[in-house]
């Protein structure tokens, strides 16, 4: 009888500390935190041309982990999702408010190049956008998605 009541107890106190992990690792950041990291970068195409847009993706190593040619067209944009192979944080996202340090090296048409820093979150893109503007044409920037 004592025993039975023992393991009873032991079995009451694991289904709760499991129940309560369960909830504090998976429930509660699925609760917080949007149900999937923001994109990793978005071109948009404000010109009325079309445009070969190059980035290039370096961690705090300077070790090139993504490398793409993207043709946009006019007045269109191209968003990249976070995959799980170009950053090994990426998989763990709702963990780790910080995925590290990066720099985006953006190339428009071949002639204009623009570096940008950035330390991205899972709410952080980084924003590519193409203009009609002879002076600068192509813009790089954090943007936090709501």
């Amino acid at each position: 009888m004592i025993r039975s009541k023992t393991i009873r107890k032991l079995g009451i106190i694991t289904l709760i500390i499991t129940s309560v992990l369960v909830f504090l690792f998976i429930i509660l950041p699925m609760m917080i935190l949007p149900p999937y990291p923001a994109p990793l970068f978005r071109i948009i195409n404000f010109d009325d041309m079309n445009h070969t847009v190059s980035v290039e993706i370096f961690d705090s190593n300077n070790t090139l982990l993504y490398n793409e040619t993207f043709d946009v067209s006019a007045d269109d944009s191209i968003s990249i999702d976070r995959g799980f192979d170009w950053c090994p944080k990426s998989r763990f996202w709702f963990y780790s408010m910080n995925e590290g340090n990066f720099t985006f090296n953006v190339t428009l048409d071949n002639a204009y190049n623009v570096s940008h820093f950035t330390v991205l979150q899972p709410s952080k893109s980084v924003w590519i956008d193409v203009f009609l503007n002879d002076r600068a044409p192509l813009e790089v920037g954090d943007v936090y998605r709501d």
